[in-house]
């Protein structure tokens, strides 16, 4: 009966190992099959429908004004313009300067100025909203002419990103150095003397691929900057305990 016992035991191990060296093949790539179809799907999820490759930025702008010269009643006006990264990836500046971004429109390059010019891949320009405007009438950043341009003679502009400009040893220019981690916010600074009155401040982020990373925002600012409507409510004290 141990003979016999044996002699099962070692077909079956026989039928096992022949089962095994059959199906192990296929098997295993099935077993490779649903994997790499899982994470595909994983990540067509991801970077497709969640287009978390894809950047994403927010602007945002706060300035103070002060009394500066009483001659002539300028104000000293301090510009905090903030980029919030609010993607999944890294945000990176273009590193290109004078120009950072144009664009010409439909114009012949060679004969025309830009439609829209920045020195830097991030600019902050600022235009005077003319006095003797009319109720209804449109303001327009850009206007439907072939001679309109961006800035505008008259406009006053700030680079964002002179304090991120680095000597490139390989190209021996200068180039901005500047980015943004995912969920950071960055804030960057301009300094100017300005003229009591309102404006248009146009904020504007050139991502590294350029077109394909160019955000925009316009703010309305008041020159003083107007007071709080609670700027001069006197605080209430605290309660005294009874």
């Amino acid at each position: 009966m141990f003979a016999a016992f044996v002699a099962n035991a070692a077909v079956e191990t026989s039928l096992t190992k022949s089962f095994l060296e059959k199906w192990a093949d296929p098997i295993k790539n099935s077993v490779e099959a649903i994997v790499v179809g899982v994470g595909g799907a994983w990540a067509f999820w991801l970077f497709c429908l969640r287009r978390e490759r894809e950047t994403a930025l927010e602007i945002d702008l706060d300035y103070q004004s002060f009394s500066y010269r009483k001659e002539d009643g300028s104000y000293f006006v301090f510009f905090d313009v903030k980029f919030t990264n609010k993607g999944k990836v890294r945000v990176t500046a273009k590193r290109d300067i004078e120009p950072a971004y144009q664009d010409f429109g439909d114009r012949d390059e060679e004969k025309s100025q830009p439609v829209d010019r920045l020195e830097s891949s991030g600019y902050l320009i600022l235009r005077a909203i003319p006095p003797a405007l009319g109720p209804g009438e449109r303001i327009e950043w850009f206007k439907d002419s072939p001679t309109d341009t961006s800035p505008r003679p008259g406009d006053i502009c700030a680079d964002l990103m002179d304090l991120y400009e680095v000597y490139d040893q390989q190209d021996r220019e200068f180039a901005t150095d500047y980015w943004i981690e995912p969920g950071e916010t960055s804030h960057t600074a301009a300094s100017l003397v300005l003229k009591p009155g309102l404006y248009h401040a146009m904020a504007t982020f050139v991502g590294a691929r350029s077109d394909g990373e160019f955000w925009r925002r316009v703010f309305p600012i008041e020159i003083p900057k107007a007071k709080s409507p609670d700027a001069d409510k006197p605080s209430t004290p605290p309660s005294t305990p009874k």
